[in-house]
């Protein structure tokens, strides 16, 4: 899960967003291996610069998170057909518990979406909130 999260700062020679190392729980912990203040070297602009720790902010990475929910799609759909396809009677055009399996199936994947985006904003909150 904490290869869904970076670290990110606003270059302010050019003013895009680069990201930085890999992500820590905390400003503290980050602070420990880097200091409070640490030079880092635009992608962009490739101008050096000194930032300070509280100007780093911890974010999604949008790609990783639109190939997750992505894949729990797909899986929703999968285990949805395969759970369908074994209640399905050829007699009986819709049965309730074909409708009732097909729920479930796709419930499962989509509640294991929402407990990893509650528990990534979560971590999110917490390293932006704290300052040194």
């Amino acid at each position: 899960m904490r290869y869904m999260l970076e670290l990110v700062y606003i270059c302010r020679k050019c003013g895009k967003a680069n990201s930085i190392f890999s992500f820590y729980e905390d400003r503290y912990k980050l602070s420990e291996k880097v200091g409070k203040e640490f030079g880092v070297e635009c992608k962009y602009c490739c101008k050096s610069d000194n930032i300070h720790l509280n100007s780093v902010h911890a974010r999604v990475i949008p790609v990783y998170a639109f190939i997750v929910f992505g894949l729990l799609l797909i899986l929703a759909c999968f285990v949805s057909y395969f759970l369908f396809k074994g209640y399905w009677r050829d007699n009986v055009f819709i049965q309730n518990k074909s409708i009732q399996v097909v729920f479930i199936g796709f419930c499962i994947p989509i509640s294991v979406m929402a407990v990893l985006s509650i528990s990534l904003k979560e971590k999110i909150r917490a390293f932006n909130k704290y300052r040194l």
